[in-house]
């Protein structure tokens, strides 16, 4: 029998191993309607629709990681109920209020996200203060980055800053008492 060895940096390969393991084998093979294309020509394929790379080649090494065709199918929970949109909305808003050089740390957005029903992936429960505050816009980033890049390190490049400047209180932002024991938060360390 032949061993198959995944790269330990990803989370579900003892599951694929013990799919390997227990899988029923039949020849029976089901036809993906889709031709596999390379990751480069995946980029090209994401640039004839439109999208813009800041940088080319850290885009392919996040490909690597995560397929086009397996990225797109992280984002239909939140197609269907319009959350994305008003993620991707709100995420615009507090990029400009960031380029305007705008008070962002305590502020009551006037955009307001949604929050998603029924999400694939761990999340945060509906904040006492609503999805207005800076703390449910940083807790969709960090759902996003572990779609899209689980090796990110936005949380704690995050707690850094926190230390570097102890007079901010975290609370003004809508942060929990126990922001850092939620499972999305406590994951990304």
């Amino acid at each position: 029998m032949q061993q198959h060895a995944y790269p330990a940096s990803h989370k579900n390969s003892a599951l694929r191993v013990s799919f390997l393991f227990y899988a029923p084998m039949t020849t029976d093979k089901i036809p993906y309607p889709k031709q596999l294309i390379s990751f480069t020509d995946q980029i090209s394929l994401l640039k004839q629709r439109g999208m813009v790379f800041g940088d080319e080649a850290k885009a392919l090494r996040l490909l690597h990681n995560i397929s086009y065709y397996r990225l797109s199918g992280y984002w239909y929970p939140l197609l269907a109920d319009k959350v994305f949109a008003s993620w991707l909305h709100c995420i615009v808003y507090v990029r400009n209020i960031c380029a305007h050089h705008s008070r962002l740390w305590n502020r009551s957005l006037s955009i307001r996200p949604q929050m998603p029903r029924s999400p694939r992936n761990t999340f945060i429960p509906l904040p006492t203060g609503g999805t207005q505050q800076i703390y449910f816009v940083l807790s969709m980033i960090i759902y996003l980055l572990n779609t899209v890049n689980p090796n990110h390190s936005l949380v704690p490049r995050f707690c850094e800053l926190l230390k570097r400047y102890p007079s901010i209180d975290v609370r003004a932002m809508g942060f929990p008492d126990n922001w850092k024991n939620e499972n999305l938060w406590k994951n990304s360390f």
